[in-house]
This record gives structure tokens, C-alpha cells and sequence, in this order.
């Protein structure tokens, strides 16, 4: 039975490989078992896991599975994600209910009148 791939984004690689290579984009942690490394994506939109010199090769549709739909820039760089529009916000502001007690004086004149 295969383990589960445990993707985090960002530089923690650092901790696995020194400078990168110039074919090669570096994007973060992965970790199958007990193995753990940086996970880089070469030109070919093929990803590897790196751990000082040594590289194994990863199934990219396992790796695409576990990212979901994160890396859209970096597997179609041509693609321009287009921001969101920003939505003015109306803010409604309610009024607060205040109670208010009669003074125990008042209630004792107007019970005897």
C-alpha cells in the first residue's frame, strides 16, 4: 500500500538542498512516510524530491492530488489568474436597545396614588 504524499509550500527546502539548479524549481517540504525532502519541478512538469544530492523521481499526478489547485502559476505560467474584483462593504450599524429601570421612589408614589 502506498503512503500518503504531505506537501507544505514555501522555503523550508532550504533545510534539504543547497542553491538550486537552474532547470529546477524549488517549492517546498514533501514527506511520504518517513522519508522527507524539498520538492522540486523540473521544466517538464515533472517533480522530484530532493535530499542533498540524492533525487527521486515522484508521480506527478499523486503530487497534483495533494497540491488540489495551489500551483496554477507554476504549471501554467501563460495562464494570468485575474484578481477579484473588490465589492464595497456596507456596514450596518444598529441601534442599541437601552432598558430602562424606574427608580424604586417612583414606583412606590405612583402604587399609592
Amino acid at each position: 500500500m502506498s503512503k500518503a504524499y504531505r506537501i507544505t509550500l514555501g522555503m523550508g527546502w532550504k533545510r534539504f538542498v543547497r542553491p538550486p539548479l537552474a532547470d529546477l524549481e524549488l517549492l517546498g517540504i514533501i514527506a511520504c512516510g518517513a522519508q522527507v525532502g524539498a520538492l522540486g519541478m523540473r521544466a517538464g512538469h515533472s517533480f522530484i524530491q530532493l535530499n542533498g544530492d540524492r533525487v527521486t523521481p515522484l508521480k506527478a499526478r499523486r503530487v497534483l492530488h495533494v497540491l488540489g489547485g495551489c500551483l496554477p502559476q507554476v504549471m501554467f505560467p501563460h495562464r494570468q489568474v485575474s484578481p477579484v474584483a473588490a465589492v464595497p462593504v456596507q456596514v450596518t450599524v444598529r441601534k442599541r436597545r437601552t432598558m430602562v429601570i424606574p427608580m424604586a421612589g417612583a414606583t412606590s408614589q405612583m402604587s399609592a396614588a
